[in-house]
C-alpha cells in the first residue's frame, strides 16, 4: 500500500535545507509517495478539512510561509485528528503557536512575524543557528532517546527562532515532552504525548541526504507511523467513495443497482422473498384459522369482514418480506424500496392520496347506485 506524505511548505531550491529535503524524499521507502503542497495552494484547504487523504504531514522549514493561516489550519487538523505530523524548524515554531492559540487561548505571537512582545510564544534564540551545528542530547526515558539508544548526535540547524522558555514550561504542563536539548536552544525535540506522532524538531533531520544518502532516524519513525495509518486512510477513502456512489441519483427501476451489484443478487433476493412471504403469510393465517376467520370456500372467497382483513394482512406481509429480502441480498438501505430518494416521501404520498381519495369515493358511490349495496 502506498504511504502518502504531504510536505507542507513553499519549495525554494535556493535554500540548502530544501535541497536536502528533496534528496531525502527518495530515501523514505519505495512505498512512500511524497507531495510538496505550497501553503498558498487550494490543496491546503483539502488537507485541513480531511478531504484529501494523506497518511502524514511534514511541516517543512522555510517560515514565514506564503499563507501562515493555512499552515496553522493543517497543523490543527493533524493534532485533533491524530494524523502523524513532523514539524521541523519553522514547523516546530508554527505548531507551538497553533497550540498556544487554539488550546490555551492565548495570543501566541511569533517574534519574527508579529514583532517582539511579552506575548511571544516563539522568540529569537540566544544566538542564530543558521548553518550551525550543535550536539543534540536525548532526554533519558523519552521515546526519542529509545529511538537513538540514548546516543547524542550532531544536528545541523537553519533556524533563528524557537519556543520561549516560558512557553516551553507551559507546554510541559499540558501534555508536551521535551525529548532532546542542545546548547543555545531551549529545546531540540518536542512531542505532544496524547498524539500518536506529533513531533517537532529544531534541527533539520533531512540534512545528510545529499552527501551521505541517509537521513535521521526520526524521519523513518515518522514514516513508520504513517505507514500504519495508511490502511485506516484507505478504508476511510473507500467508505467515502461508497457513500458517494450510494447517494448518486438513479431511476427507481435501478435502485438496487448499487456499487456492489452482482448478477446473483436478484436471484437471492427472489428466493428470500418467496421464503419470507410464506413465513409471514403463515404467521397471519394461523391466528385467523384458529379463530375461524378464514373464508369457508376459497374458490368463491366470500367477502366477509374477517376474510377481507385476512386477505389484506397477507398482502401487507409482502412489505416486511421485501424489506428484509432486499436488505440481505443487496446490502442496500431499505428506503430504496420506497422512492428514488431512499425514504418514504410523505408529502408526495399525501398529494397522491388527496387526488385518489375523491375519485375512490365517486367510484364507490357510482357502484352503489349501479350495482347495489352488496358490491361494497
Amino acid at each position: 500500500m502506498t504511504v502518502r506524505i504531504a510536505i507542507v511548505g513553499d519549495l525554494d531550491p535556493a535554500k540548502h535545507s530544501h535541497r536536502e529535503l528533496e534528496a531525502a524524499r527518495s530515501l523514505l521507502g519505495s512505498d512512500v509517495e511524497t507531495t510538496w503542497v505550497a501553503t498558498d495552494s487550494p490543496a491546503m484547504a483539502g488537507i485541513a478539512a480531511g478531504t484529501t487523504a494523506y497518511d502524514g504531514v511534514w511541516i517543512a522549514p522555510g517560515s514565514p510561509y506564503a499563507d501562515d493561516a493555512a499552515v496553522l489550519s493543517v497543523i490543527r487538523f493533524a493534532r485533533e485528528s491524530g494524523l502523524p505530523l513532523l514539524g521541523t524548524c519553522g514547523g516546530m515554531q508554527y505548531a507551538v503557536v497553533e497550540f498556544v492559540r487554539d488550546v490555551l487561548f492565548r495570543p501566541g505571537t511569533h517574534a519574527e512575524v508579529d514583532g517582539v512582545g511579552a506575548d511571544n510564544a516563539v522568540g529569537a534564540l540566544a544566538c542564530s543557528l543558521v548553518g550551525e551545528q550543535r550536539v543534540v542530547t536525548p532526554v533519558p526515558g523519552t521515546r526519542f532517546a529509545t529511538l537513538l539508544g540514548g546516543a547524542s548526535f550532531t544536528g545541523v540547524h537553519y533556524c533563528s527562532y524557537g519556543p520561549t522558555t516560558a512557553t516551553l514550561s507551559t507546554l510541559q504542563q499540558h501534555g508536551w515532552v521535551v525529548e532532546a536539548t542542545a546548547p543555545d536552544a531551549p529545546v531540540e525535540v518536542l512531542s505532544y504525548e496524547p498524539h500518536p506522532f506529533f513531533v517537532l524538531t529544531l534541527f533539520q533531520p533531512q540534512i545528510g541526504a545529499i552527501q551521505w544518502g541517509r537521513v535521521h532516524p526520526i524521519l523513518h519513525a515518522f514514516v513508520d507511523l504513517a505507514r500504519r495509518a495508511a490502511p485506516v486512510r484507505a478504508a476511510a477513502l473507500a467508505a467515502r467513495q461508497l457513500a458517494a456512489e450510494e447517494a448518486r441519483p438513479r431511476p427507481y427501476v435501478h435502485q438496487m443497482r448499487g456499487p456492489r451489484h452482482r448478477v446473483w443478487r436478484p436471484l437471492v433476493a427472489l428466493v428470500l422473498l418467496l421464503v419470507l412471504t410464506m413465513l409471514f403469510m403463515g404467521a397471519v393465517t394461523v391466528p385467523f384459522g384458529l379463530a375461524g376467520g378464514l373464508p369457508d370456500d376459497f374458490e368463491k372467497l366470500d367477502l366477509s369482514v374477517p376474510s377481507q382483513l385476512w386477505m389484506n394482512l397477507t398482502l401487507a406481509a409482502l412489505i416486511p418480506a421485501s424489506m428484509i429480502a432486499t436488505r440481505i441480498a443487496y446490502g442496500r438501505p431499505r428506503g430504496r424500496l420506497f422512492s428514488v430518494t431512499g425514504r418514504l416521501r410523505w408529502g408526495w404520498l399525501l398529494q397522491c392520496m388527496a387526488l385518489v381519495a375523491p375519485l375512490w369515493v365517486v367510484y364507490l358511490a357510482a357502484s352503489w347506485v349501479v350495482f347495489g349495496q352488496e358490491v361494497l
